[in-house]
């Protein structure tokens, strides 16, 4: 998914706090808020489809050389003086939403590895 619009809307910041009716499933649940955003904050939306570049985090034939996260590490996230992002106890799923959110492409997680690395 890739989502465009003004500035604005990466400077803006709301919190919007919807409990889910009891047996939502989660398929239901970007509809329903689609449904919420328009009728409270008149948000307009469409949708297009194109082809657009995407990129998947995938094991090598080597196999993965990263190594579990310790128990006691914390969830750190930070950028060094080139902007380089740095991450450490991370699930590998959310590192390739971090890097989808900065390089604006979609990137998924396919190496079927789970656990903090």
């Amino acid at each position: 998914m890739l989502i465009q619009g003004p500035d604005w809307l990466w400077q803006e910041g709301y919190n919007v706090d919807a409990p889910l009716p009891e047996g939502t499933s989660k398929q239901d649940v970007p509809a329903m808020l689609r449904t919420l955003l328009a009728e409270r904050f008149k948000l307009r939306t469409h949708t297009v489809t194109k082809v657009a570049p995407s990129y998947a985090l995938v094991l090598s034939r080597a196999g993965a050389k990263l190594a579990p996260a310790k128990h006691d590490t914390p969830f750190d996230n930070r950028r060094d003086r080139a902007g380089i992002h740095w991450r450490q106890n991370t699930n590998l799923a959310n590192l390739a939403q971090a890097i989808s959110n900065q390089l604006q492409v979609q990137m998924t997680d396919e190496t079927g590895m789970s656990g903090t690395f």
